[in-house]
């Protein structure tokens, strides 16, 4: 039996002591504010947690950092005072501040929930747009995502669930617990133990790149995980992510990529970027090769033929001339070494200087880094200059403030009801055009979708309702519950379209570039 960890034991006993002292101050508080019962005054406070913290990102380490960021969040969804038509966030208020007992009681709650929920709280999770990720070659290809659900025959993640999850992100205990996906396919991969998961990572997943070195480290990984005391907490080792996720055309795609599971930040490596996956500048427009330059060709001829690089030494010579290489022992100096190479027709020897050769090779190519730079600054620029001429925030004007405003409405009022109606179908429509703009103009991404996603949801709940003609005090609080969450996710657009057209306006400078 694996011992308890002490640390969660004085957690639990602390909130056990709450949960007491929120027993003895029920009575009161139930009967100072009139609430029903127990079940109803916990939710009136905890059912609101996810309304006013942002859960899936903010890192809260205290209880105290936990009841102050509620409490911003329920100030900022009040209603104003002295307002003609109280939200629940305002009656709610009001309620509470009429007894000192709730108040207490209120805090305490707070507190002892955060306590609760400390482990999933105080972890630095994955940003909802970094919450999957894609490996793999073009038809080969699969999904690590954390909490994987398979909806309209596409998988995504159960987002109310990433928080929960029990296993530290990225590492092998999260791959055993949510397994692998195949887009499309409903079946999912799943490993019943670490033996399995490497066995399918190094014959499968590696094995499909045919590369001799990321065979050797992915041997060398295996090695060090089954060698580990904690295989599960050991980071992956992700061969072949890509940038682009499932798109089939994408243009980025790292060997091997390692994500820190407590800060979350990437760590990408390429093993051979020149010699097998192109050159920068002919991905940039550039005409220019290594061996336009004639020492950076002797540099790299030398290296191949002492190396007998199995694709560069003397293959794709016309005619060709192969070659093989021997170096001494005793050709070994303390500065560089002397190579022997034999052709067919004869032979050579290499003097090698290992200081002005890596020097050479580096002043050379850090020029053409420097051209490489330049075209890559010149297209930035020319692409900030044309997307910077529409606005992606143009959307959010007067006019769709006054939209939102006049959304909002009294049940009761059949008139505003009516022109409520019409702005949210107007509302709708402007969020439909300007999605399309976002996908057009390649700003989409898994965050706005969810936030669109919300709003459009939310927009048929309230036609619904005013639809439906009943305007009681309950199915107001309803309406008034939902426009604020679309009102909220409004401003999350709002906000990511301001960043994006800042970022156009801002001028290219050299200290932009990674």
């Amino acid at each position: 039996m694996a011992p308890r960890d002490p640390i969660k034991t004085a957690r639990n006993k602390v909130i056990a002591e709450m949960k007491a002292d929120l027993r003895a101050m029920l009575p009161t508080v139930l009967a100072e504010t009139k609430i029903l019962k127990e079940s109803s005054l916990n939710a009136m406070i905890g059912g609101k947690a996810a309304e006013f913290i942002d859960l899936h990102h903010e890192v809260i380490l205290s209880p105290d950092q936990y009841a102050t960021l509620y409490m911003k969040g329920f100030k900022a969804a009040m209603s104003p005072p002295g307002s003609f038509f109280k939200n629940a966030h305002r009656q709610n208020y009001e309620t509470l501040r009429k007894s000192k007992a709730a108040q207490e009681y209120f805090m305490l709650f707070l507190k002892r929930s955060h306590l609760k929920h400390f482990d999933e709280l105080s972890k630095v999770r994955p940003h909802l747009s970094q919450s999957e990720i894609w490996i793999g070659q073009n038809n080969a290809n699969y999904g690590l995502l954390i909490t994987p659900r398979f909806v309209d025959g596409v998988w995504e993640n159960d987002r109310s669930e990433i928080r929960h999850f029990p296993k530290l992100y990225w590492t092998i205990g999260h791959v055993l617990k949510s397994g692998l996906v195949v887009q499309g396919d409903k079946d999912k991969i799943e490993f019943d133990d670490v033996d399995a998961y490497l066995t399918f990572f190094k014959n499968t997943l590696v094995r499909a790149s045919g590369s001799t070195y990321e065979k050797a480290i992915a041997k060398r990984y295996v090695e060090f995980v089954r060698s580990s005391s904690e295989p599960e907490k050991v980071p992956l080792l992700i061969p072949e992510y890509r940038y682009e996720g499932t798109a089939i055309a994408h243009r980025y795609r790292l060997d091997f990529c390692i994500i820190d599971p407590f800060t979350m930040q990437k760590i990408g490596y390429e093993l051979s970027p020149w010699s097998t996956h192109g050159y920068l500048s002919k991905l940039k427009g550039l005409s220019w090769h290594p061996n336009n330059n004639e020492r950076l060709k002797q540099i790299r001829d030398a290296r191949n033929r002492l190396t007998g690089h199995p694709a560069l030494a003397g293959e794709r010579e016309n005619p060709r001339r192969l070659s093989s290489a021997i170096i001494a022992y005793d050709d070994i100096t303390q500065h560089g070494f002397r190579g022997h190479v034999y052709y067919e027709d004869g032979f050579e020897d290499i003097e090698v200087d290992v200081a002005a050769f890596r020097k050479d090779n580096e002043d050379l190519l850090s020029l053409q880094m420097q051209e490489v730079e330049l075209k890559m600054d010149e297209q930035e620029r020319e692409f900030r200059i044309n997307e910077a001429t529409h606005p992606l925030s143009s959307v959010f004007t007067s006019h769709f403030s006054y939209l939102m405003q006049r959304l909002s409405c009294d049940l009761t009022d059949e008139g505003r009801v009516g022109q409520a109606q019409l702005h949210a179908q107007m509302i709708r429509e402007i969020m439909t055009t300007f999605r399309s703009v976002l996908v057009t103009r390649g700003f989409a991404s898994e965050g706005t979708s969810y936030h669109l996603r919300l709003i459009f949801t939310g927009l048929d709940l309230l036609e619904a309702l005013m639809k439906d003609g009943c305007a009681t005090q309950e199915k107001q609080n309803e309406f008034d519950l939902i426009y604020d969450g679309i009102e909220k996710n409004v401003g999350q657009l709002e906000r990511f379209t301001a960043e994006i057209d800042t970022r156009l306006r801002t001028p290219v400078h050299k200290e932009e570039q990674i």
